[in-house]
C-alpha cells in the first residue's frame, strides 16, 4: 500500500520539519508551496487531521510569541521609548597643489529621538488602541432642545452677517461661470 504525502508529515522527523517550516513561513501559500503540496490537500489535512493541524498551530504561536517577546524587549530597552544614540564617523581627505594630502576624521553622536512608528503599532496591536474618529451624522431630531437652539441662533446670526447662502449654509447654485 502506497504512503500518501500526509504520512511522509506524521513522523517524528516530518513533524520536525513541518514545525520548522509552519515556524519560518508567514503565510499558508508560503508554508503549503514549501511542503510541495497543493492549497486543496493543505487545507484537506488541517482539517481532517488533527496531529497536522496542532503542530502548525503550535509552530505559529511559538513564532508570534517570539515576535511579541522581541518587540516588547525593543519597546522596553528605552530605543523606542526615549530614543538612543549613535555614532557617526566622517572621513575627509583634502589633497593639496603639492600633492600632500590631509586626512581628518570627524567622530560625533547623534542623539535619535524614539520611534513613534513602533510605538503606534504595537499599541494598535497589542494594547487595542484605535486611533479612528467615529463621526455620527443626524438630522437634527434627535439633538437635545439646548443644542437646537444653538444651532438655530448660528444659522440666524448667519443671515445677519450678510453671508452668501441658503438655511444649510451651501452656495445657490448658478447657471454658469463663476
Amino acid at each position: 500500500m502506497a504512503k500518501s504525502k500526509l504520512d511522509k508529515w506524521l513522523t517524528k522527523k516530518g513533524k520536525q520539519q513541518l514545525y520548522d517550516i509552519a515556524y519560518n513561513s508567514v503565510t499558508d501559500k508560503e508554508l503549503y508551496t514549501a511542503m510541495g503540496i497543493g492549497c486543496a490537500a493543505f487545507y484537506s489535512y488541517m482539517s481532517d487531521c488533527v496531529e497536522f493541524s496542532e503542530v502548525v498551530k503550535r509552530a505559529k504561536a511559538d513564532r508570534d510569541d517570539e515576535l511579541r517577546k522581541k518587540v516588547l524587549e525593543s519597546f522596553t530597552k528605552n530605543k523606542l521609548l526615549g530614543g538612543y544614540k549613535r555614532t557617526e564617523t566622517k572621513t575627509s581627505v583634502t589633497t593639496y597643489a603639492s600633492g600632500e594630502q590631509s586626512t581628518v576624521e570627524e567622530t560625533k553622536v547623534i542623539d535619535e529621538g524614539p520611534d513613534t512608528t513602533a510605538q503606534i503599532f504595537y499599541l494598535k496591536t497589542q494594547c487595542g488602541w484605535n486611533d479612528r474618529q467615529f463621526v455620527t451624522i443626524t438630522n437634527g431630531d434627535d439633538i437635545d432642545p439646548f443644542s437646537k437652539s444653538v444651532m438655530s441662533s448660528f444659522a440666524s446670526s448667519n443671515k445677519d452677517t450678510g453671508e452668501v447662502g441658503d438655511d444649510n449654509g451651501l452656495l445657490p447654485e448658478t447657471d454658469g461661470d463663476l
